[in-house]
């Protein structure tokens, strides 16, 4: 199973997600940061199934990574 970005609800993961600032993280269908690492490489090798996390570049705390409603 593939998972798609928009099933992940990065609002709820926002306040964990800060820890990462500039960081790869894997985000599992629960919604949980199951790793992350420095390079997308680093990230993928700790997690068991990578076909079956979002993979993604934390940006820095400055920018949003999730709509605002605006």
């Amino acid at each position: 199973m593939t998972l798609d970005i928009k099933n992940i609800d990065l609002g709820k993961l926002a306040t964990e997600l800060r820890r990462y600032e500039e960081q790869w993280v894997a985000i599992s269908a629960e919604n949980k940061i199951l790793a992350n690492g420095k390079t997308y490489g680093e990230t993928v090798d700790k997690v068991k199934n990578p076909d079956q996390v979002i993979l993604f570049k934390v940006p820095q705390s400055r920018y949003s990574i999730a709509p605002t409603g605006a």
